[in-house]
C-alpha cells in the first residue's frame, strides 16, 4: 500500500473511499470492504487532523489511532492506496469544488463509498444525497454504507472514544472488531521497573491522541517480527515514585521476557482495566502490587 501526505497517487480510474476513519471501527471496516469489491485501484482520502481539530484546536477530538497506526489497519483490510489530506486546502471548497477539484481532478474517481452520515463541503453544507447527485452528473457511482449497530446502537467513532475514556476495554474491542492497541517504538524510560526488579519498555502518549484512564491493564505486547507476550501495563503519571513529571507513559511489563528491546517497534493491545492507579506508602508496597498484579494477569490469559 501506499500512502500520501497532502499529494495523490497517480492519475488512474480508482475506487475512493471518504471519511475520517478514527478508530477504523466496524462501521468503517464494512465500508472498506466495499470499497476493494470494486475490482479498481481502491483509496481511502481522510485528513492528517480531525477537521474539529483544525477548527477548534488541537485536542478538541482525541485521536483513537495515529495515521501511522491508520495506514496499517487500512492496509490490512486491502487498500491501495492511502491520502492524508490537509483540512485546510479544502475546507473552503463548495460541495461542486471538492468533486470536481478534488475526486475528479486529483482522484481520478469512477466509483465512491461514504457512509450514511458523511458530510463535505465548506461549513459541511454537502450531504449525502448532493454527493450523489454531483457524481451522478459526471457518470460516478455513489455507495452509501447504512448505519452499523451493536447492541441496538449505532456504532461511531465517540462511542469507540466512551468506550476508551471509560476504562471498558471489551467494549471498545467489541466495536473496534479488535483489541484498542498502541504502536510505537520502545523509548528509554527512568529504569525504575528495573530497579524494583520488573523491567518495562516505555512509550509516550503522541500529538492528539486519548489518553486511557489512569491505571494498570492486562495486555498481549507483540514485538515486531517477534514473539507476542502477555503484559501488565500501567497507564499514567507512577505517583509513588514520581512527583514531578505531569505526563503520562505508558509502562508495560512483559510476563517471561528476557532483552533488552529499546528502539525496536512494538504493538501493545490493551484487553481489560485491572485496576486504577494509586500511590503506595513505600516501593516494598508497590512491589508487592506488582507481583499481585502479574499474577492476575497470569490468570486471566490462563482463562481467556
Amino acid at each position: 500500500m501506499q500512502i500520501f501526505y497532502n499529494s495523490y497517487p497517480p492519475s488512474t480510474p480508482s475506487a475512493v473511499a471518504l471519511g475520517n476513519f478514527d478508530g477504523v471501527h466496524i462501521g468503517h471496516t464494512r465500508l472498506i470492504k466495499e470499497l476493494t469489491s470494486k475490482g479498481v485501484p481502491s483509496t481511502v482520502y481522510t485528513f492528517e487532523s480531525h477537521p474539529l481539530n483544525v477548527i477548534k484546536g488541537k485536542g478538541t477530538v482525541p485521536s483513537i489511532n495515529t495515521n501511522s497506526e491508520k495506514a496499517e489497519l487500512f492496509h490490512a483490510l486491502g487498500v491501495d492506496n492511502a491520502i492524508f489530506a490537509d483540512f485546510n486546502q479544502v475546507r473552503g471548497m463548495s460541495p461542486q469544488e471538492f468533486v470536481d477539484e478534488i475526486l475528479i481532478g486529483k482522484l481520478n474517481a469512477c466509483e465512491v463509498v461514504c457512509g450514511y452520515n458523511y458530510r463535505f463541503g465548506k461549513n459541511g453544507v454537502g450531504d449525502t444525497e448532493l454527493l450523489s447527485s454531483l457524481l451522478e452528473g459526471r457518470g460516478v457511482k455513489l455507495t452509501v454504507i447504512d448505519e452499523v449497530t451493536l447492541d441496538g446502537k449505532p456504532v461511531s467513532s465517540t462511542q469507540v472514544r466512551k468506550a476508551l475514556s471509560s476504562g471498558d476495554m471489551e467494549m471498545a474491542e467489541r466495536l473496534l472488531g479488535r483489541p484498542f492497541f498502541i504502536d510505537s517504538t520502545v523509548v528509554h524510560g527512568k529504569a525504575l521497573g528495573r530497579q524494583l526488579g520488573f523491567p518495562t519498555v516505555n512509550e509516550a502518549f503522541v500529538g492528539d491522541r486519548l489518553i486511557l484512564p489512569y491505571g494498570v491493564y492486562f495486555a498481549r505486547c507483540t514485538v515486531k517480527g517477534g514473539a507476542s507476550y502477555s503484559a501488565v501495563v500501567n497507564v499514567g503519571v507512577r505517583p509513588t515514585v514520581n512527583s514531578t513529571d505531569p505526563i503520562p507513559t505508558v509502562e508495560a511489563h512483559l510476563i517471561d521476557f528476557k532483552g533488552d528491546l529499546y528502539g525496536t517497534d512494538v504493538r501493545i493491545e490493551l484487553l481489560k482495566k485491572s485496576r486504577d492507579e494509586q500511590k503506595f506508602g513505600s516501593l516494598d508496597d508497590l512491589k508487592k502490587q506488582i507481583e499481585k498484579d502479574i499474577c492476575e494477569c497470569r490468570e486471566y490469559f490462563n482463562e481467556r
